[in-house]
């Protein structure tokens, strides 16, 4: 391997992860923006899925994908903003069905969260002990 060139882990960790970070962003961002831009809708929509108290449902399900979308994009606890993604994007699987942004967004979280390295040094810690 020439030195100018990556070995795939490095290429991965360089590349791979931010890109993957950004658009699980994009992704959050979006839909966790407009359920206040359209808060009557997304109220509505709640309500007709029988999800319980919808008005509060759509403030905290909104924080939490902007949330989780800042985390991801300024690279801040990023392992947060993965973690907090995940069970919302597994409830909106079981409650309105897969589409292939929430699908997406729950693996890339799924990923990114089981991927970091502080995580992953913190399960290593605990079956070490």
């Amino acid at each position: 391997m020439s030195p100018n060139s990556d070995s795939p882990a490095t290429w991965l960790r360089r590349h791979g992860r931010p890109g993957l970070r950004i658009g699980t962003a994009a992704l959050l961002l979006g839909p966790g923006v407009r359920k206040y831009l359209t808060y009557a809708q997304s109220v509505y929509f709640f309500t007709s899925l029988g999800l319980p108290m919808p008005e509060l449902s759509v403030v905290l399900v909104g924080a939490i994908e902007v949330g989780a979308a800042l985390s991801l994009f300024l690279n801040r606890v990023p392992w947060l903003g993965a973690l907090l993604a995940v069970p919302v994007m597994a409830v909106a699987i079981v409650t309105a069905g897969p589409s292939w942004q929430n699908v997406s967004v729950l693996l890339a979280g799924t990923l990114l969260f089981g991927s970091d390295r502080r995580v992953l040094g913190a399960i290593m810690r605990l079956f070490q002990s």
